[in-house]
């Protein structure tokens, strides 16, 4: 029923999103609102993916998620976290090489901040500089750096930042 319920509005313009957040509380909605969400152009979930550009989805996607791992490095890479080599791999190989070398300049950047000499971090958070480097040199070893990043590349990306 959702999956093919048309309730998301088009919208010509990006920034047009803000006058339909009140679909997030619709019991304070007013009834002009409730009335031009009736007579809009809407979509479901099914007519949205039949649209969408796939691969323009999942670039963005691994785009936001490059930049979650860059935000979030120290609770990442944090010996209680799942975080992987792996899932490194996968956002780092859709990334174009700029972005690539970028997200693993300010990784090290970052991780040096956090857990470098000078790091506060008690006990065995301080593994984590070790999980971080043991996670870069698998990516990078593992052929990453097909597009542009291997272990020079990286050193010059985090000489460049």
């Amino acid at each position: 029923m959702i999956w093919n319920g048309r309730f998301f509005p088009a919208f010509d313009q990006a920034q047009d999103y803000k006058k339909w957040l009140w679909l997030f509380e619709p019991e304070k909605a007013s009834a002009a609102q409730k009335k031009a969400w009736q007579s809009a152009d809407r979509y479901s979930f099914e007519e949205m993916a039949g649209l969408a550009l796939h691969e323009d989805f999942h670039d963005r996607r691994r785009e936001n998620r490059a930049e979650e791992i860059r935000t979030n490095a120290a609770r990442l890479f944090s010996p209680r976290s799942g975080f992987s080599a792996v899932e490194l791999h996968h956002v780092l190989r859709g990334l174009d090489p700029d972005k690539r070398a970028a997200l693993l300049a300010g990784i090290i950047k970052d991780a040096f901040r956090l857990f470098g000499k000078n790091s506060l971090a008690p006990g065995i958070e301080k593994l984590a500089l070790s999980r971080i480097f043991h996670s870069l040199g698998s990516v990078v070893g593992s052929g990453s750096g097909q597009k542009g990043i291997n272990g020079r590349g990286l050193l010059r990306a985090v000489d460049a930042r």
